[in-house]
């Protein structure tokens, strides 16, 4: 405990010798693209381009301490002014240590650190303290990064939150050539509250909206800025990787910011995507095709870009099996399943034909399910259905079994139930209404 005002100016002084003045704005303008390439047809792209971000420096408002004059009392420190100080110390020891034990220890990004760390930003959110902190650091070509960014300085980030009370780093980076800026995360055990620097212009976040049409959209929110940040509540998760924030006006996949500790350490993406590696016809001969005809039998959903694509995603995958055929009209149909990031994978359908192509999806994918796969076409076209390895029949509401084929098939817009036949065991399961 400080017991006198010695000790009280002796601290304050070390809790703000790293701080800088305000200096007003920052503009720090750095241009260039990412994109991540589609592999093979959704392509999951996660590019950025990074965007202009001007960061407002804080510090801590302490007592200037002069010898008093005659007739005065000196000026002591407020309460609230030694604890944001003793909270300041806090954040730069955290920052300090936590270098041997971050996940970018072995890319050898800390081996040559300048000047001192200083927060840019701390403040009180409904998780707790938090607070960001910058440092500069000169990136040899021993460090595990791309030849672009070796031999400069560059500023180094640290995202810091109170996790057991404690001020914590939960994660840090510097920024690539050609990647958008890393200027927020999540704080808070759920993640549910997000922490993004004032960039000096409009920002939204938002979440990944998968509509009927087979579009990928985003449902955008402002971000209102106070004291340098905005400190907004978001749905919790342990993966946040579909929460996506970018710059306005036009909130572009160009103006997307990054997000530290999007998710944690113990989540793992797990692929959800049928691994049945094949074509198979709906329609005409019962053969099954290799994977890589998928190229030229399922060409408009390997190729087409606007079904389940979405420009922040961070990764996923493509399908990896269709089904194909032709419908009562003469067009064709395709159907197959992608994945974006930790997301279930979504069945996509494509109708091609007579000048027009429509295009949809039919919901998430239950690999366990008897009949993973069930489509209803428009335009009364029927509906396709899939399963690896099984002998397919179909039935009316009040008829027989009928038609058998294998792995997937065409059923007619009557069909109400489907006999999915494994071998060892048979599954009767009825199509939604």
């Amino acid at each position: 405990m400080m017991t006198d005002e010695a000790d009280v100016r002796v601290a304050l002084h070390g809790a703000t010798a790293h701080l800088a003045p305000r200096p007003g704005l920052l503009e720090d303008v750095r241009r260039g693209g990412r994109a991540r390439q589609r592999r093979r047809r959704v392509g999951m792209a996660a590019g950025a381009v990074a965007v202009a971000a001007a960061v407002a420096v804080v510090s801590i408002a302490v007592p200037w301490h002069r010898p008093p004059t005659p007739g005065r009392v000196a000026a002591t420190p407020s309460a609230e002014a030694l604890i944001d100080a003793r909270y300041a110390v806090e954040v730069i020891a955290a920052w300090k240590a936590s270098h041997a034990t971050s996940p970018n220890a072995d890319r050898r990004i800390f081996d040559d650190l300048r000047g001192e760390p200083r927060i840019v930003w701390s403040g009180n959110t409904p998780a707790g303290r938090a607070a960001i902190v910058t440092q500069q650091a000169y990136l040899h070509t021993t460090a595990k990064i791309s030849s672009d960014d070796m031999n400069q300085i560059h500023p180094l980030w640290g995202f810091v939150a109170d996790v057991n009370g404690k001020p914590t780093v939960v994660d840090d980076d510097y920024d690539p050539k050609g990647v958008g800026l890393m200027r927020g995360f999540f704080a808070g055990a759920d993640r549910s509250v997000l922490i993004v620097l004032d960039l000096g212009r409009p920002m939204s976040w938002s979440t990944r909206v998968y509509q009927p049409d087979g579009r990928v959209t985003r449902d955008w929110h402002p971000l209102p800025v106070d004291g340098g940040a905005a400190v907004v509540r978001v749905p919790p998760g342990r993966d946040q990787r579909t929460i996506a924030v970018a710059a306005g006006p036009d909130y572009r996949q160009s103006s997307m910011i990054r997000m530290g500790n999007a998710w944690s350490a113990d989540v793992h993406d797990v692929d959800t995507r049928l691994p049945w590696d094949a074509a198979y016809p709906v329609t005409g001969p019962d053969v099954t095709m290799s994977a890589d005809s998928e190229q030229t039998l399922c060409k408009q959903l390997v190729e087409d870009g606007t079904i389940g694509n979405d420009p922040y995603a961070w990764g996923g995958g493509s399908p990896r099996w269709c089904a194909y055929g032709q419908t009562p009209d003469g067009r064709t149909v395709e159907v197959g399943d992608a994945q974006l990031d930790n997301d279930p994978s979504h069945v996509y359908f494509m109708l091609v034909g007579k000048g027009t192509v429509q295009r949809g999806q039919a919901g998430p994918v239950d690999p366990n399910a008897a009949l993973p796969v069930i489509v209803k076409l428009p335009d009364a076209q029927g509906w396709v259905v899939a399963r690896k390895g099984a002998l397919l029949k179909y039935r009316t509401a009040n008829g027989t079994w009928q038609g058998g084929r294998h792995n997937a098939a065409l059923l007619p817009p009557a069909a109400a139930r489907v006999w999915v036949d494994l071998g060892d065991h048979a599954v009767d399961v009825p199509l939604p209404g």
